[in-house]
């Protein structure tokens, strides 16, 4: 048997409470991805209950693994050390 562990969290803003209730799906998702670099084999779940739009970030290399799909990762010196 595998236990499953984790959060959910459900984000529903309320105009009681924020000015703005309209989020970009593309700006949460890339600060969503940042985060699973930083906290390499955290695994982060974005769903858009508005549409069908969803993302599953998880880098078990972590900030590794950010480099090497950098663009420009052929300009990065070698890794000395990590972890």
């Amino acid at each position: 048997n595998v236990k499953e562990t984790g959060t959910i969290i459900r984000f529903k803003p309320t105009a009681t409470i924020f000015e703005e209730t309209s989020f970009s799906f593309d700006t949460l998702s890339n600060r969503l991805r940042e985060l699973a670099f930083l906290n390499r084999g955290l695994k982060i779940v974005i769903e858009d209950e508005r549409d069908t739009r969803n993302h599953t970030f998880l880098y078990k290399g972590g900030i590794i693994e950010f480099i090497k799909t950098h663009p420009n990762s052929d300009q990065v010196s070698a890794t000395v050390g990590c972890d």
